[in-house]
């Protein structure tokens, strides 16, 4: 044998005399009585819960593997926490230095149980560890050498959540958790990194949804990916937290292929009606409705979606959170043929929040916009419409928003018609022509403005038998006060003379017939009148004289002159316009 051959032998022989010399004192040392001496005494006291333990072993190269440890419930019989396999693996030479490295912590099977009763206690709240007095909260010193833990590994984790108030979901989640960590003898150094990826089956009242998800992080930061699956519809949820432990800065993206918002919307009646044990304290005494430290930024896509029939494309946003004020840009979807571009922004730090909108309609097919949104079963109008609206407003629900938004825009709505259309009907039935029920046009355009309450409006229609002016208020409550400047084409205009009194002074020099109008009522129940002062200005350029008095009479609902030879006077007509009219 060479002399490096009897060294190597030399150096493997002390390595193994060094190997099974710390074997045989570990074993010696690190026996089970005295691994249950330093884990269960311990625990019991920290938890003031029974702690079991099942078997132990020790090996120098495996370490030490604690079986069925178990954490049980205040009443000592159910399980808390229970632990299969609880493995600590741990490095001898770095204590030589006073450092205490575990290479490795394995769980394998964890299960843990959480629940509230019915008179709302959770159980956890008992734990030995959290019952320590304000006095005693702050202990000085810090562990008597640095720790570091190079592996954490958590396997198969199963954890229980249930709430007997049912205020709260119950969950039922396995998880896989990675982690490393270490610290210095002053516990406020730790730092640690992980991930984790789970399963969660969530049940609340009675909605049913599905999560799985991963997660990383850190000291500094939290990566997720979530995917959310309620009633068949399916949200992915991902990005980022950063300084999540004190000024949070949140990257959350909300991305689906496709989501029907009214099976949504009808979850909220599948969900439990809470009995005020959580209440919602946002906006409690001045207080804003976020953290002004929160900041948070994102976009939200969805190929397609689902609202009263109407199917929106492509919905783009992105928007951010920053010291209480909400902003979201780049607002784009497909909608009904056409495209809508928006903004918003909205200061969430007044109780009532300040906010400003724009809304920008192109190429829009009105009919199913507002068959989904307004007008079921009020009629139909059709056309392409082109909208720009811009607004502000104080708070969003409606008993306070509509004493507090202004508003203003313009609109066109080209080659459409109205379809049994309300307040089109009322007009056909009062000046007996039903060809105008059914009304094509060439464009309905106009601007408006909202103030105090009411809408003012100024539009014009264009049509091959029909054109009208009006300028008038349509209140935010529904309510109508506008005048309307009806035009007849010759060919209705002769029909109308044929059959109403006067109609011929109504007649232009272009040889179409004007009909000066005011819808007030509802907008869902409108009540045509005469608009006397319009009607005089027209009428004026066709009569002179005591011919011109004597309408006038008829206009402002005054009585008739007495017809010759009789001696009583039937009772006014109370609306001059059917007075007019002849009916």
């Amino acid at each position: 044998m060479s002399k490096i051959g009897k060294i190597l032998a030399a150096l493997v022989i002390i390595l193994l005399v060094v190997i099974v010399g710390l074997g045989v004192l570990v074993h010696l040392y690190v026996t089970e009585d005295r691994v249950r001496a330093l884990v269960i005494p311990p625990a019991e006291k920290a938890l003031q819960r029974k702690v079991t333990l099942g078997t132990v072993k020790v090996s120098l190269f495996k370490g030490v593997t604690l079986h069925d440890l178990a954490i049980k419930e205040k009443d000592g019989t159910h399980d808390f926490v229970h632990i299969d396999d609880f493995v600590l693996r741990y490095s001898l030479l770095p204590l030589l230095k006073k450092k205490l490295v575990i290479t490795r912590i394995e769980m394998l099977s964890p299960y843990i149980q959480i629940f509230r009763d019915a008179s709302g206690h959770f159980n956890y709240e008992t734990l030995g560890i959290l019952q320590k007095k304000a006095s005693k909260e702050k202990e000085e010193g810090g562990l008597p050498l640095p720790v570091t833990v190079k592996e954490i590994k958590v396997k198969k984790a199963h954890l229980v959540f249930k709430d007997a108030l049912g205020n709260l979901p119950n969950a039922d989640v396995l998880a896989n958790v990675k982690l490393s960590l270490s610290l210095n003898k002053n516990p406020s150094s730790i730092q640690y990194s992980g991930s984790t990826d789970f399963v969660s089956n969530v049940i609340y009242g009675q909605v049913k949804s599905l999560l799985k998800g991963k997660v990383d992080f850190d000291k500094n930061r939290v990566g997720y990916n979530l995917n959310v699956e309620a009633d068949k519809e399916n949200i992915l949820f991902s990005g980022e937290a950063l300084d999540y432990l004190k000024a949070p800065k949140i990257t959350l993206n909300i991305i689906s292929d496709k989501l029907n918002l009214d099976r949504l919307l009808a979850l909220k009646e599948k969900l439990p009606k809470t009995q005020g044990s959580i209440q919602n304290t946002s906006g409690a005494k001045g207080e804003p409705a976020v953290p002004p430290q929160l900041e948070a930024a994102g976009k939200i896509q969805v190929g397609e979606a689902t609202y009263k029939g109407l199917q929106v494309k492509n919905v783009s946003l992105i928007y951010s959170l920053k010291k209480g004020v909400l902003s979201i840009q780049d607002l784009t979807a497909q909608v009904a043929q056409g495209t809508i571009k928006g903004s918003f922004k909205a200061d969430l730090n007044n109780p009532q929040p300040i906010h400003q909108e724009e809304l920008s309609l192109k190429d829009i097919a009105i009919n199913p916009l507002l068959t989904a949104l307004f007008l079921k079963g009020q009629g139909i109008i059709t056309g392409t419409l082109q909208a720009h609206v811009t607004s502000e407003g104080k708070g969003f629900q409606w008993e306070v928003l509509h004493k507090n938004l202004t508003a203003s825009g313009d609109y066109s709505l080209q080659n459409g018609q109205f379809l049994n259309f309300e307040p089109i009907n009322v007009l056909a039935t009062l000046l007996n022509l039903n060809e105008i029920k059914n009304l094509s046009f060439a464009e309905v355009k106009g601007d408006f403005r909202i103030a105090k309450g009411k809408i003012l409006i100024k539009s014009s229609l264009k049509g091959d038998d029909v054109k009208a002016q009006s300028q008038g208020q349509v209140g935010l409550d529904g309510s109508l006060n506008l005048p309307v400047l009806l035009q007849l084409s010759p060919k209705l205009g002769e029909k109308l003379r044929s059959r109403v009194k006067f109609a011929r002074y109504l007649e232009t020099k272009e040889g179409w017939t004007t009909v000066p109008l005011k819808l007030t009522g509802t907008w869902s129940s409108p009540l045509p009148t005469l608009d006397t002062s319009l009607a005089k200005k027209v009428l004026k350029k066709s009569l002179k004289g005591e011919a011109f008095k004597g309408l006038g009479k008829i206009l402002s609902g005054q009585k008739k002159k007495e017809e010759e030879g009789s001696k009583s006077q039937p009772p006014e007509e109370k609306n001059p316009l059917k007075k007019l009219l002849g009916r």
